[in-house]
This record gives structure tokens, C-alpha cells and sequence, in this order.
């Protein structure tokens, strides 16, 4: 079986952290990053960096994290969904229900898996601290 092929969208706060991880797993190579900014903290490892969405989706990956500002969860969504792409959006799904509905409806109809990025709920350390 081959190595899971990943993609990042965003490699700000939460997506440094995707990026870490990612480049941690076993089995997975962090393929491409996509974000406008760059990786000016250099958390891409061997990665390609891209400026779009377009440009990781042509790098054939096979899931990506999606770890943007919320108001890009919508669009970016879509676009991987029609591109079969199978993703994980980090919470919130959506800037509101309808949004969300919308995710939910494209990821189904293409049979993609589409999950909720709930990282920090699950923390050990802040599950600790709660």
C-alpha cells in the first residue's frame, strides 16, 4: 500500500501545527501547502509550497486539512469536494448552518469523507485543565 498523499490549506497558527504532526505520521507524506502568505516558518518540511487550492489539487493529493480563517471554509470546501477530494476542515465547519448544510451536501453527493477538525478539544493537556 502506498504512502496517503496530503495537502494543507493554511499554514498560519493551526495549520503550523497540521503541517507538524503531518510531517510526524507514519504512512502519510505532507505533499503540498497551499497559502498566499507562504511558509515564512518553514513548517512545510519537504512539502511543495503553492499559492492556491487549484495548484495543491493538481500536486494529486488524496486528503487535505483544511486550516484557514473560517470565512474560507465555504469555498475552499466546495472547490476540494469537486475536485474529489476528501478533507478535514477545522472547526467551525461554516460561518453558519446553511454553510454548513452546503459542506455537508457536496461532500456526501461525491461519496467523500469531509470530517471536523476538533484537535484542541481533544488536548490531553486542556482536557486535564477542564
Amino acid at each position: 500500500m502506498s504512502d496517503l498523499r496530503m495537502g494543507l490549506v493554511g499554514i498560519g497558527m493551526m495549520g503550523r501545527n497540521h503541517a507538524r504532526v503531518l510531517n510526524s505520521l507514519e504512512r502519510v507524506t505532507l505533499v503540498g501547502v497551499a497559502d498566499p502568505g507562504g511558509d515564512r516558518f518553514g513548517m512545510a518540511g519537504g512539502a511543495t509550497v503553492v499559492d492556491s487550492v487549484d495548484e495543491l489539487i493538481e500536486l494529486n493529493v488524496d486528503a487535505v486539512v483544511v486550516a484557514t480563517p473560517t470565512a474560507f471554509h465555504l469555498s475552499t470546501g466546495l472547490q476540494l469536494a469537486a475536485a474529489g477530494v476528501h478533507t478535514l476542515i477545522e472547526k467551525p465547519l461554516a460561518t453558519d448552518v446553511a454553510e454548513s448544510r452546503q459542506l455537508v451536501d457536496a461532500f456526501e453527493s461525491a461519496g467523500l469523507v469531509n470530517a471536523v477538525g476538533h484537535i484542541e478539544r481533544c488536548n490531553p493537556a486542556l482536557r486535564a485543565l477542564r
